[in-house]
């Protein structure tokens, strides 16, 4: 059995991800409204891509954050000094540093904050995902025919199993595609009956 968070977070968004390949629609996050913590955010870039910081001992790595966005004379400010006064003044604090980090692109700040040792990644949206080489590589997106769409992508398998693997064949029926197969093959329909189904309206 090969497993992989990344898989299950794949799967998790299936439907989703499909509507990306069939329509190109790539839905929008949700906003960290109520969310107090500058280092435990969801932070916007100048391109309007999006990465998110972690770092659950925020008092441990404010001093780093400070230094990566160029604020060390908050580090000190005893409106912000301790998570306590962050999460009290957050209001007064959170414009200051979306102005900061919406100057510069993801990967600027993504290689500030690494070399500052402050957890932080790329939050991907629907065409990162699509792209990425672990992504593919896990055929976690795979490419199928249709006979209605032609070629198009899809999400795969997200659990490999070496005796039984699995793989995506075809897209999801289309509305009744199979309705007289059933009639007929499973419930003894003949022909003529499902004329006078379709006379009546029945399908």
């Amino acid at each position: 059995v090969d497993a992989s968070l990344l898989g299950g977070q794949v799967e998790m968004v299936r439907l989703q991800f499909q509507m990306y390949f069939m329509m190109g629609f790539v839905p929008p996050g949700s906003v960290m409204k109520a969310a107090r913590n500058p280092l435990y955010y969801v932070y916007q870039d100048r391109d309007g891509k999006w990465f998110a910081i972690a770092a659950l001992q925020a008092d441990r790595f404010w001093p780093q954050f400070c230094k990566a966005l160029g604020i060390e004379e908050l580090e000190k400010d005893p409106r912000f000094e301790n998570q306590g006064v962050r999460g009290q003044n957050f209001d007064e604090l959170k414009p200051r540093l979306l102005e900061i980090i919406r100057a510069q692109p993801r990967d600027h700040w993504l290689k500030l904050l690494d070399e500052a040792g402050v957890p932080a990644a790329p939050v991907n949206d629907f065409a990162d995902l699509a792209a990425d080489p672990q992504v593919i590589a896990n055929e976690y997106v795979v490419e199928i025919e249709d006979p209605i769409h032609g070629r198009v992508k899809v999400p795969g398998i997200p659990v490999k199993l070496s005796e039984t693997p699995g793989k995506v064949e075809r897209l999801a029926p289309e509305l009744g595609q199979h309705t007289e197969e059933v009639l007929m093959e499973l419930c003894g329909y003949t022909w003529d009956d499902l004329a006078k189904l379709r006379e009546e309206g029945v399908y």
